[in-house]
Order: C-alpha cells, then sequence, then structure tokens
C-alpha cells in the first residue's frame, strides 16, 4: 500500500495593460493546496496482481479574467483501477488498467467580453490501456500497447458541452520489436522497429469534422562499442528515425482554417561515451 500527501505553495505577479479602453490590471496572487494519492496492490502467487488508487492535482493557472480577478488552479482528481500478470517461469507482463479522471476550473471562452476568459469549465476522461511486454529470449523482445479514451467536456458555456476535445484520439495504439545480437562481430548490436496509429481526432470544439487517423512506421538500431571485437569501452551509438516512409498527414486542428501537419521524417544520431568516476 502506498499512501502519499504533497503540498504546493505558488505565487504568481500579472500585470495588463488595455489599450483600447485604458485600464492597468496589476495583482499579485498565491495558491496553495494538499493533494494526496493512496495506491493497494496484491500480489497472488499465480502472477496475478489487482491494485487500485485515487490521486489528486493541483495546478496553477496564469492569467486573469475581464475584472482582473486571478484564475484558480486546475484542480483534478483519478481513479484507476487495474490488474497486472506476471506468468510464472516466463518474463512477460501484461497490464490492464481503467481510469476516470476529473479536471475543474479548465477555462472557457467569456461570452460577455470577447478575447477573455472565465472558469466554469469542467473535462471527463474516462478509458482504458492495455499493454504487454514479451522477452521471449535473450534477443527478442516485443511491446505492444493499445489505449481507448472517451473525453468530453462535462461543464461550459461556449456550446460544447458533451464534445470531445480536439487532438484527443479515442483509440491509439502501438507495436515495437527489438532484437539483440549477443555473440560474434555484431554483438552489442541492436535492431528495432514499430508502428504507431493515432487514430482521427475532432476538428474544432463543436465536432463538426473530423481529422482522419493516421499510421506511423519508426526504426531504431544502438550499438554498445564496448562489447564488439574493437573493444571500445564506454563508447555507445544510436540511430533514431521516425515517420521512416516520411508519410504525409495531418496531425491536428483547432477548427476548418487552422491545421497542423505532421512531421516528416526524422534522423537523429547520437555517439556518446560513459565512464566511471
Amino acid at each position: 500500500m502506498l499512501i502519499g500527501g504533497r503540498y504546493d505553495k505558488a505565487r504568481s505577479t500579472f500585470e495588463v495593460t488595455l489599450y483600447q479602453n485604458p485600464r492597468f490590471f496589476s495583482n499579485k496572487t498565491q495558491d496553495n493546496a494538499f493533494t494526496g494519492r493512496i495506491g493497494t496492490i496484491y500480489n497472488f502467487n499465480n502472477g496475478l496482481a489487482p491494485y487500485a488508487s485515487y490521486a489528486e492535482s493541483f495546478e496553477p493557472v496564469f492569467g486573469s479574467a475581464f475584472d482582473g480577478s486571478p484564475f484558480e488552479p486546475w484542480e483534478g482528481k483519478q481513479y484507476e483501477v487495474g490488474v497486472k500478470y506476471q506468468p510464472a517461469g516466463a518474463d512477460h507482463l501484461i497490464t490492464l488498467a481503467a481510469f476516470d479522471l476529473t479536471q475543474e476550473n479548465m477555462l472557457t471562452a467569456d461570452p460577455i467580453n470577447p478575447g477573455f476568459s472565465i472558469q466554469i469549465g469542467e473535462v471527463q476522461t474516462r478509458g482504458m490501456e492495455l499493454e504487454g511486454k514479451f522477452n521471449f529470449n535473450d534477443n527478442l523482445q516485443v511491446t505492444g500497447a493499445y489505449t481507448y479514451l472517451d473525453d468530453k467536456v462535462t461543464e461550459s458555456n461556449t456550446g460544447d458541452k458533451g464534445k470531445r476535445r480536439q487532438q484527443i484520439p479515442r483509440h491509439s495504439a502501438s507495436l515495437w520489436a527489438n532484437y539483440s545480437f549477443n555473440r560474434g562481430i555484431f554483438s552489442g548490436m541492436g535492431i528495432g522497429m514499430g508502428v504507431r496509429y493515432i487514430g482521427k481526432t475532432e476538428g474544432d470544439r463543436l465536432n463538426t469534422f473530423s481529422v482522419p487517423g493516421y499510421t506511423l512506421v519508426d526504426l531504431a538500431a544502438h550499438y554498445d562499442l564496448g562489447k564488439n571485437p574493437l573493444k571500445l569501452q564506454g563508447w555507445q551509438a544510436s540511430l533514431n528515425v521516425n515517420n521512416l516512409f516520411n508519410k504525409y498527414y495531418i496531425a491536428s486542428c483547432f477548427d476548418e482554417i487552422l491545421c497542423y501537419p505532421g512531421r516528416e521524417r526524422s534522423i537523429r544520431l547520437r555517439v556518446g561515451y560513459e565512464w566511471d568516476w
């Protein structure tokens, strides 16, 4: 069982000048809150381990409303239950989790004063996650994951109550495999390849259109040069390629005239050295 508490104290100064209707706001705020968490897990001899947890969150929000009053901090509460399974005699781990997260004091548009915000928003996110890690031997490791998110606005004054937020897919999944060489000239080398799927997302806050989902392929390689015949102790090299086939896709939209294309192929090569003091 895990029981924890946290106390946060934040200070901020906010100043703004409105030139069209000359007014000057300046205020100093101090936010503080105590948040807690509790979790418990029980390990059965057959490899099953059910668990449950509850956690609270607190995050200060910078800015103020039209009348100059500072925003209240965001507050969140999350409930989660799940089960982990690690078969006896096997180096595999499967985790299934379900959660319910509610966030309060979210910003929504001020219907009376355009360009300003008020804090009556509330968002609820419910979902489940399934993840499996499989080590078949010393060479091959496979990881797979799937996430389902039921996200919706539960309190708002801008007509989007009951709608999904942008940029949050209902379905997403990934599969990754890594093969490591432990003998011969390629000892210390590993090669991995994976695929990522991001489901469709909403294109605007009223959910009038959707952004199509997309699938990307990634590649990675790493080499511990201290394990090869050259015995370059401490030297390591890695190569990461995201969006291997340079697929064009739309990552997200905020409305019908404001959309963002996804990242093109990116290649990152890293060479590093680690030493013992």
